[in-house]
Formats: structure tokens, C-alpha cells, sequence
């Protein structure tokens, strides 16, 4: 698969996801420049994938202000998933999360001595999944 892809244009590589996944698959973005491309050429190609970005309830204003002005520019709305979605997403694919109990709530894992350096592989790469 790596090798099919490795070089391929971006457009291609979505339209394999879209035909195989349609609106299974999505797009995360913290608002930086690779996920904005791939946004922008994903609905340029007609591939009209959620797009979601992490809600920490701590993003700057200016922030919420370019999530505003980017779903009004693509007419697509960018779900903010917040702390407890976090957690039952994670929850589902059975890796254990809670939300701090803080006036502003934090997704939060809590890997130990007792998880296997598999379990932490696991966790990591689910919630990179979650940014992207």
C-alpha cells in the first residue's frame, strides 16, 4: 500500500480513500498547513469527507476566528470534538480515558506500569488518529 502511494499526487491517494471509505474516513486539522491543503484539494475533488479538529478549550481566539472564516470559505462545517467525545471515541476502541474534573475538562490517558509498551503504541497512535 505504502508503495502504491509513497509518490502518488494527493488527489489520488483521497480518491482511493473516498471510493473505498467515503464518509467513514475524515479529516482531522489543527489549522496548520498540511491538513488545509488536504482539506481545500479533498473538496476541490469533490470528496466531501467530515472534517474535525481537537476542541482543548483552550484554543486562542484568533483560533475559533479562522475555524469561522474557513468553514464560511468552504461551506463545510469543522466539528470541534470536545474532552468527553474524546474519551468515547477512545472508550469504543476499548483504550481507557477519562476527563479531568477541572472547571475547563481535559481528555486525559493515564498509561502505567501495568500497560504493555503496545498498549501505549496503541493509545498514541489512536489519538494521533483523532488530530489528524
Amino acid at each position: 500500500m505504502a508503495a502504491k502511494f509513497n509518490d502518488a499526487p494527493l488527489t489520488d491517494v483521497l480518491a482511493w480513500i473516498w471510493k473505498r471509505f467515503g464518509t467513514r474516513a475524515q479529516i482531522g486539522t489543527s489549522f496548520q498547513g498540511a491538513g488545509l491543503v488536504m482539506i481545500d484539494q479533498a473538496l476541490r475533488a469533490g470528496f466531501q469527507f467530515p472534517v474535525f479538529t481537537l476542541d482543548t478549550n483552550l484554543l486562542f481566539p484568533e483560533t475559533y476566528d479562522l475555524k469561522a472564516r474557513l468553514e464560511k470559505h468552504w461551506g463545510i462545517e469543522i466539528e470541534g470534538l470536545q474532552p468527553a467525545e474524546i474519551v468515547k471515541r477512545l472508550l469504543a476502541k476499548r483504550i481507557i480515558a477519562s476527563t479531568s474534573p477541572y472547571a475547563v475538562s481535559y481528555a486525559r490517558l493515564a498509561p502505567s506500569l501495568v500497560n504493555t509498551p503496545q498498549e501505549v503504541e496503541l493509545a498514541a497512535r489512536e489519538v494521533l488518529a483523532l488530530a489528524r
